[in-house]
């Protein structure tokens, strides 16, 4: 069974999330990190599948630990899922395998999960903070 982890500060967002995944893509286990260290040591426990993170979370700067996530795990997909669209480009060249402005809709959320799930990345980029 594959496993995702979802990295947000918010509670609510990983619990919609969590709840978007498991439609998207059915049985799998999904893991949670509240700030950057819980998302470092996680992916240092466990092999993901895919990783669905946020930018702005505290202790440490996921933007920062990509390319060191990627060292540790090579296969797995990344998903950022933010407000902040400047960082796009960056990241995208960096290894990440999509983005996805927070204000989506919970259908293209879940089209955007199993399209970067199953292939090359996706970018949305309508939305300007």
């Amino acid at each position: 069974m594959n496993r995702i982890l979802i990295a947000d500060s918010q509670f609510p967002v990983r619990i919609g999330l969590r709840s978007l995944v498991e439609t998207a893509l059915g049985d799998c286990i999904v893991d949670f990190a509240r700030n950057g260290q819980e998302l470092f040591a996680l992916v240092h426990q466990h092999v993901y599948a895919l990783l669905i993170t946020d930018l702005n979370m505290p202790l440490a700067d996921p933007a920062e630990l990509i390319p060191t996530i990627l060292s540790l795990q090579p296969e797995l997909k990344i998903l950022v899922f933010s407000v902040n669209s400047k960082t796009e480009l960056g990241l995208l060249e960096s290894g990440v395998s999509g983005y996805l402005h927070k204000e989506a809709s919970d259908q293209e959320i879940m089209n955007t999960i199993r399209i970067v799930y199953n292939s090359d990345g996706y970018t949305n980029n309508n939305k300007e903070p």
